[in-house]
């Protein structure tokens, strides 16, 4: 009985472990799908302008330096940065990793240093400045790899928390707006009307595609599946000019756990029962039969 009661608990490990790994893959390949689906998402590309950086792109060992446009001298900045891997704070000694934002007349806006000490510290995050850019050249400079996004931030978050609904008019090609809350209970669908059609898409600090319009719209919806931090991106179609005005507000809805999972380990939890019963009851009867 315990050989089968090992060989029983060391199936159940193996069949959980499986179950995981394929919710992994399903999740990653819809996160792949969601990717490929989106016009504008591509961070393996290099940005052109600033306001490509309120879309995520990889950056790599070098200087890079973009015209700030007028109208961030009276936005905030927000930001989220992702060291590559390769780059992990604390796991690959030796290996350094910096990161130094500033403007042209020496504003430090993001100073990131990995030590690559034994001791570990975060891989990344997603924060905000104080302040507005003061010159009109940002400059990063990085050393290893790492993503990066910008966006802007306000007082929008706590009003449309409350329940309010939050009105913005810029005159940008692109705009992200950083939500900068902690809420891991709900599910957080943000919904937007606009002055003109745009693309939509919500962006996780660690520069996940979480949901975007498939088409320039002029209401819509996007869903937060997990507390993510998000970006909130609004995208012109080619062409358009002009102020824009968006108003965007939020709903919530408690998670919903999936039992499918669930009732798969259940059923083998059953399956491996009855075998253990069969087996014991031949156990014990084909004992008394050799006794007879």
């Amino acid at each position: 009985m315990k050989i089968v009661s090992i060989i029983a608990f060391a199936c159940t490990i193996l069949l959980l472990f499986s179950l995981i790994n394929i919710s992994n893959l399903n999740v990653e390949s819809n996160k792949d799908a969601l990717a490929k689906s989106a016009n504008f998402y591509n961070p393996n590309t290099p940005p052109k302008t600033f306001e490509d950086l309120f879309l995520p792109h990889w950056f790599e060992n070098g200087t890079f330096t973009f015209n700030v446009p007028q109208y961030m001298h009276h936005f905030k900045l927000a930001f989220a940065t992702t060291w590559s891997p390769y780059y992990y704070y604390g796991w690959n000694k030796g290996r350094k990793a910096e990161l130094n934002i500033t403007d042209n007349k020496g504003t430090v806006y993001v100073y990131a240093y990995n030590s690559n000490d034994v001791n570990g510290t975060p891989i990344g995050g997603a924060g905000r400045y104080p302040g507005t850019i003061q010159g009109n050249k940002i400059i990063i400079r990085i050393v290893g790899k790492a993503l990066l996004q910008f966006g802007i931030w306000g007082d929008w978050t706590e009003n449309i928390l409350n329940g309010g609904i939050y009105s913005l008019t810029f005159n940008a090609e692109k705009i992200a707006l950083y939500m900068d809350y902690y809420n891991p209970t709900n599910l957080n669908t943000f919904y937007f009307k606009s002055s003109q059609p745009m693309y939509a898409y919500l962006f996780g600090w660690d520069g996940t595609l979480l949901a975007h319009t498939k088409k320039p719209v002029k209401e819509g919806a996007l869903t937060e599946p997990y507390d993510a931090k998000p970006f909130l991106t609004f995208i012109r179609p080619n062409g358009e000019s002009g102020n824009v005005t968006v108003q965007f507000w939020v709903g919530y809805e408690e998670k919903k756990s999936n039992p499918t999972g669930a009732f798969i380990v259940i059923g083998i939890l059953v399956v491996i029962a009855v075998a253990m019963y069969i087996y014991a009851k031949r156990a014990v009867y084909g004992n008394r039969r050799k006794r007879r």
